[in-house]
């Protein structure tokens, strides 16, 4: 009796457990359908590019991991840890979890840029880069790893929304895939970018672990993330070089000083303003991306994103924002916002105060001239001016008694973008800043230098 009563409790558990995973499947399959219309809002000021906010992207493998307790029991938790990651097998231990293909009819959604499902829905410009990105995000999404062919490269001027881009594309292909960021200037040897990777992947709960052994080298296998890497021209020749490798399809192996990785779960997105800077360093790393090309924001599409953030402002108000931001979307976006504190501030005196003598009080305030330049424009422009040799960024910093990331996030943007509206002032060369034409031809009119210098 008593062994008939043991039998009948496992046959009952056996059911109850039949059950469980059947309602996991169920609410798997609950996962892949097409996400409820977004929810339109103004997105943050360091996300100028994006008007939209979709929660159900970031909705997957944590949704999943309830019913993964209930199909697999107590033994889930151990399984989790005895696997080098719950989304990738990592061996016979290893528990491999797969993301549902996705259907016909929802990819058909997803392509649609005016459908809430697609990624990019709702995003202002760079119709060339979304239209380049969505066959590559279509071939991944059949794919139950969602695994991307190769790695990419976003070229274009600064403050056109690779960063943003780049962590969209994480969110859609990952539902919560980790996403690292970097700058090129940060990275000295490829042991940075070993270092990066762990540290990312143990913040989301994925330890990496010593695979093997090659040559006296520790093998490890990273659990599928996206490297950011930005200003990738500033890499140095010796970095490029030991991570061609980790760019070869057919390898995709990253070497250190006593390590070597599987990079076949890391997706690479670089982002770089000079792409000749990269061929020059290294001829074959060009190659070994998929280019996407972004290009600059004009005068009309920052009031657009101006105008999306403040409902009441009219069209010319935001354009004369736009203008004064010299079309760098994030700029305008912070004096707009000065803008309606200054007219709140004047009207406590009259009534009658414009938005438009508002904006003439603010841009005055900070030194802006009608085309976006301030002082600080000028100091740099003068110096670069009157140097044949070009300017490194402590030189700069110096001319200007601030801190380089003010000077690469404020004044050297401006200077740098090239637009339908303004050409670009000056260039960057290595690790140098020179003049270009028309910015030597902007300081002489401003009566900045000598008619007599010249172009270095």
């Amino acid at each position: 009796e008593p062994h008939r009563g043991s039998q009948a409790r496992q046959v009952a558990r056996r059911h109850r457990r039949s059950a469980y995973v059947a309602r996991c499947r169920r609410s798997t399959r609950r996962l892949s359908r097409p996400a409820l219309p977004a929810r339109i809002r103004p997105s943050r000021l360091d996300d100028p590019c994006l008007i939209r906010d979709n929660p159900a992207l970031n909705q997957g493998e944590s949704n999943m991991r309830p019913f993964l307790s209930l199909a697999f029991g107590r033994n889930y938790q151990k399984e989790i840890k005895r696997a080098s990651s719950p989304l990738v097998s990592a061996g016979t231990t290893a528990l491999k979890i797969v993301r549902p293909i996705i259907s016909n009819a929802d990819l058909i959604s997803k392509i649609d840029r005016n459908n809430p499902a697609c990624p990019f829905y709702g995003l202002v410009s760079q119709d060339n880069a979304i239209n380049q990105l969505l066959p590559i995000l279509a071939a991944a999404w059949q794919k139950e790893d969602r695994a991307v062919d190769g790695s990419l490269l976003f070229t274009g001027p600064p403050s056109t929304g690779k960063t943003r881009f780049a962590k969209i594309v994480a969110s859609d292909l990952g539902l919560g895939t980790p996403f690292a960021e970097t700058d090129g200037n940060q990275i000295e040897t490829t042991e940075d970018i070993f270092n990066l990777c762990v540290a990312c992947l143990s913040e989301n709960g994925n330890e990496t672990k010593q695979t093997g052994t090659r040559n006296g080298k520790k093998i490890f296998k990273f659990a599928p993330m996206v490297l950011f890497i930005d200003e990738f021209q500033n890499l140095t020749k010796d970095t490029m070089n030991s991570i061609l490798k980790a760019l070869e399809s057919s390898d995709r192996t990253l070497y250190t000083a006593d390590a070597v990785i599987d990079f076949r779960n890391v997706l690479l997105i670089a982002a770089t303003t000079e792409r000749g800077d990269i061929i020059k360093k290294q001829r074959a790393m060009d190659s070994r991306f998929e280019k996407i090309e972004f290009e600059s924001y004009n005068y009309d599409q920052v009031a657009r994103i101006v105008q999306l953030y403040h409902k009441d402002w009219t069209y010319d108000e935001a354009k004369a924002i736009a203008q004064r931001s010299v079309s760098i979307s994030r700029e305008a976006l912070t004096l707009a916002v000065k803008v309606d504190r200054q007219l709140k501030f004047m009207r406590l005196t009259n009534a009658k105060t414009t938005r438009v003598q508002a904006i003439a009080a603010v841009a005055d305030q900070l030194g802006i001239d009608e085309n976006g330049i301030t002082r600080k424009h000028l100091i740099i422009l003068t110096a670069l001016a009157k140097s044949e040799k070009g300017l490194g960024y402590n030189q700069m910093c110096a001319s200007l008694k601030c801190s380089p990331e003010e000077l690469k996030q404020f004044v050297m943007p401006g200077l740098l973008l090239e637009t339908v509206d303004r050409p670009a002032w000056i260039r960057w060369s290595g690790q140098r800043a020179y003049i270009t034409e028309d910015g030597m031809n902007e300081a002489i009119k401003r009566n900045l230098i000598s008619q007599e210098v010249e172009v270095a």
